[in-house]
């Protein structure tokens, strides 16, 4: 089955609730969408969020909250509340100062959002309060990272280095209990078309 999003599908997230399934994406020049899918054959929007000009590139679900990244305006990250009817409200949003948030990846109370800013590569945020977030790193990866999937105790990054390559970035102590800071050498994957990676 297929749903007219009105505009290109980018981040996905999933939420369950007893009696309903809802998917979450990100559309590019559309803000988010939420399609109740609790019947696969017949995908209903339910409801949407406007992103005033950007898109959510990445989405992360930890039920009522829900953390996008967002491209488009330099936005940064989003976070907004799911109801369990699917209504998608928008709590509040964090210019990040990085270009366009390209994806993001939570493990438990931190979040790791890839970016267009070289220089901050990840930037590491605690979410303890969703609300009130503190920005605990910003990890140097000498590369744009389009996609960031999480390998405790290693972060994974699909980087833009000369359109190709993979790196993997030590998590730290701010998200995991590890020994100390690690990134890797650039993987060639051998392959122009390298950009996004999933949990």
């Amino acid at each position: 089955s297929t749903v007219n999003l009105g505009g290109v599908g980018k981040g996905l997230g999933f939420y369950a609730s007893p009696t309903r399934s809802f998917l979450i994406v990100g559309t590019e020049g559309n803000g988010a969408k939420v399609v109740d899918v609790t019947t696969p054959s017949s995908p209903i929007i339910v409801s949407s969020l406007s992103m005033s000009g950007g898109y959510a590139t990445g989405v992360s679900v930890d039920f009522p909250y829900v953390y996008f990244s967002v491209a488009g305006d330099n936005q940064g990250f989003r976070v907004a509340t799911l109801s369990d009817a699917g209504v998608l409200t928008n709590v509040i949003q964090i210019n990040l100062n990085s270009g366009n948030a390209n994806d993001i990846v939570r493990n438990g109370s931190v979040l790791y959002i890839g970016t267009e800013d070289s220089q901050k590569g990840i930037i590491v945020i605690n979410i303890t309060n969703p609300t009130a977030h503190t920005i605990l790193e910003n990890k140097d990866i000498d590369a744009k990272a389009e996609g960031v999937g999480l390998f405790p105790p290693y972060i994974g990054v699909a980087t833009d280095i000369n359109n190709e390559g993979f790196k993997l970035v030590g998590a730290g102590t701010q998200g995991f209990a590890t020994d100390g800071d690690y990134t890797s050498q650039v993987i060639d994957t051998g392959s122009v078309n390298t950009i996004y990676l999933t949990e």
